[in-house]
């Protein structure tokens, strides 16, 4: 369409510097000649016109389209693909242009077809074309113009990060103390933006590819941080609750209702059946195996002392409840576990523990704590998500955490735990990261 347009104006050009001759010539002739003229001079008048009228559309559309592709990587960066990219574009261009929508045709390319970012798993293109009328040009046999429009966007997600605080303003939101030996193949990131966002003290030992922070980082005693073989950033801006409303948004299951057990309490070897537990759990010694399925705690607690063994794969332990009585979780330090969370459940993949988003957060002045507390037997992977509370996590000399996210209102790590850490796709936990997007092309 632009090639069109730019043909117009030039010919419009031609012809006003050709009227300014004829004006300033007073014989007949060029009398005559701008009677002849006139109509074509009309003709081109109304061609402007409509030339305007295309380019203003054109502009307004490249504008719906840049704003669609933006927000289709958004979803593709989530997980989605072609349809439901499709129908993000759609929804957005018909939010813009209401009962005009139907006249679109869009298409939504992952990867794009052509271009700089061709073949790139990590882009989307989006071609938006409407036929637009001609009025004036219908003189000139143009009935109709077809406005084409492209954008292509794409995403680069830097650092994968597996310890997440999401408190806004409170000291110390991630606390490493006491002799942690943490070599971590993935990012720490605190939301607060505290002048003791991140807290290291003691003989802790931290090794992180990202360690991110919307206020400052301190480090303490004998502490140390990176070394110096990654840089820290301070003062950056919030990392996406990958689990909230602005990522999965996950939500307490409402089935089943019934309590299959209340107040249950644990003392033997014990195999355990998915369902809701009224008033808690609480494990107390023996060999206790979950079997896979969603377990919802309503009220109590989630809770383990005495020695108890606890085993289960494609597990995802909910804990919610109503008014002041939130389930919450309690790991003695002498329990020995081996918990992994399911990998293709359609709502709780690479989810293990679940704190309901309605629990109160504050007790008088002070966060609810959760404890996990495990020994040098323990074995966990999977997500543990506590939006409003504290997690306390010593994971044990020997701990095998090669895939675990921790993400609460504020983190504490302390004891003797000795973690590694890296998690990809097949975990099913959702990537957490600094996201970059960008229009491309």
């Amino acid at each position: 369409m632009y090639r069109k347009s730019n043909k117009i104006i030039a010919k419009l050009a031609r012809l006003t510097c050709w009227l300014k001759g004829a004006y300033a010539d007073k014989s007949g002739a060029s009398a005559i000649m701008f009677g002849l003229l006139l109509p074509a001079l009309l003709g081109f008048s109304g061609l402007a016109i409509d030339a305007v009228f295309w380019v203003t559309t054109h502009n307004k559309q490249q504008s719906a389209t840049d704003q669609a592709a933006i927000t289709a990587t958004h979803f593709l960066y989530r997980g989605a693909r072609d349809s439901v990219l499709l129908g993000t574009a759609n929804e957005h261009l018909a939010r813009l242009y209401v009962n005009e929508f139907k006249d679109f045709s869009v298409q939504v390319n992952n990867p794009p077809s052509k271009g700089t970012h061709a073949g790139d798993n990590h882009a989307v293109e989006v071609i938006v074309s409407k036929v637009q009328p001609a009025f004036f040009a219908k003189v000139f046999g143009v009935e109709e113009v077809t406005v084409k429009t492209r954008a292509v966007s794409w995403y680069h997600a830097s650092s994968d990060y597996c310890l997440l605080a999401l408190h806004k303003n409170i000291d110390q939101a991630i606390t490493l103390s006491g002799s942690i030996h943490a070599d971590l193949k993935c990012g720490i990131a605190s939301n607060s933006d505290s002048m003791e966002s991140i807290y290291l003290s003691g003989s802790a030992w931290i090794s992180s590819p990202a360690i991110t922070a919307v206020g400052d980082i301190m480090v303490k005693g004998s502490a140390s941080l990176n070394d110096g073989l990654h840089p820290l950033m301070p003062y950056s801006p919030p990392i996406t609750d990958p689990y909230g409303p602005a990522g999965r948004n996950l939500q307490v299951p409402n089935f089943p209702t019934s309590c299959k057990e209340r107040n249950t309490v644990i003392t033997k070897d014990t195999v355990l059946e998915p369902g809701r537990y009224c008033g808690g759990i609480h494990f107390s010694g023996g060999n206790i195996t979950l079997k896979p399925g969603t377990y919802i705690i309503d009220k109590g607690s989630f809770k383990a002392t005495g020695g108890t063994m606890l085993t289960g794969e494609g597990v995802t332990i909910v804990l919610t409840g109503s008014g002041n009585n939130y389930a919450g979780l309690d790991i003695a330090g002498n329990t020995s576990m081996s918990l992994h969370a399911p990998t293709t459940d359609p709502t709780f993949k690479g989810i293990l523990f679940f704190q309901d988003p309605e629990a109160p957060d504050y007790q008088g002045s002070k966060l609810r704590t959760n404890k996990i507390l495990g020994n040098a037997d323990i074995a966990l992977s999977g997500a543990i998500y506590f939006p409003k509370q504290e997690v306390v996590f010593s994971g044990g000399a020997n701990g095998k955490t090669n895939c675990l996210q921790l993400v609460a209102n504020q983190i504490t790590i302390t004891g003797q735990a000795s973690i590694t850490n890296s998690c990809d796709l097949s975990n099913g936990t959702d990537q957490i990261a600094r996201l970059s997007i960008k229009l491309v092309e």
